[in-house]
């Protein structure tokens, strides 16, 4: 919860009806962020190595594309478009 919070994803309330809450509308807030609260960006991530042998270069551009059509879906997904379509699965599903 701290890495949301220090991410300004969440808050702390304080007092007998405290918790934690969404920082913004659930509307504003995507997956990406949320992602790169708990596991800090690309960037970050990308510093050291070992970059001069080949084998290691090609796999680091191999997942630095991955990444990109990662972070693309997650930078559109919002959390309430995750809401809608788990709501979605659930007025459809059917238990008997």
């Amino acid at each position: 919860m701290l890495m949301l919070r220090r991410g300004g994803l969440i808050e702390s309330l304080r007092g007998r009806q405290g918790g934690h809450r969404l920082a913004r509308p659930a509307s504003q807030i995507t997956l990406l962020e949320i992602v790169e609260a708990l596991e800090g960006s690309d960037d970050a991530r990308d510093k050291g190595g070992n970059r001069h042998i080949a084998d290691s270069v090609v796999a680091r551009e191999l997942w630095a594309e991955a990444r990109q059509c990662a972070s693309a879906v997650l930078r559109q997904t919002t959390l309430a478009i995750l809401t809608e379509r788990r709501n979605a699965l659930v007025a459809t599903s059917y238990v008997i």
